[in-house]
């Protein structure tokens, strides 16, 4: 075997293992990309569950919040129905007073009449001696 021959398969051979070296190295990067994005992607999963969750609290605080929103609304209806009641009565009262004022007046008129009739009456009637 020539040296051309001995080198032309030492060449081949080497070429063979850097061959075989470069499909196993080839083959562990693709293993540990397949397992980085696998990590990764239960990374996303479980983070992405976590936000669900979280969510899904931050929304049952809402329905709680919203609940006694709605609670208070009803007790602002019943104040405001009753201060609807109170302004009712006191047009109630109001009326009543405008009517006590009316008769007043009139009593008053009356009470005037009767007093300039006595002093009409004292005014003719004899003055008496002691």
């Amino acid at each position: 075997m020539s040296a051309l021959e001995r080198g032309k398969i030492m060449q081949d051979a080497r070429i063979e293992e850097l061959s075989l070296f470069m499909t196993t190295r080839l083959n562990d990067i693709y293993d540990d990309m397949q397992a980085s994005f696998k990590q990764l992607s239960d990374y996303h999963e479980r983070t992405e569950n976590q936000i669900d969750t979280r969510f899904s609290q931050v929304d049952a605080r809402f329905d709680q919040v919203d609940a006694r929103f709605s609670q208070v609304d009803a007790r602002f209806d019943q104040v405001d129905a009753r201060f609807s009641q109170i302004d009712a009565r006191f047009d109630q009262v109001d009326a009543r007073f405008d009517q006590i004022e009316a008769r007043l007046n009139k009593v008053e008129t009356r009470l005037d009449d009767m007093q300039g009739l006595l002093i009409q009456i004292l005014a003719r009637l004899p003055a008496q001696q002691p």
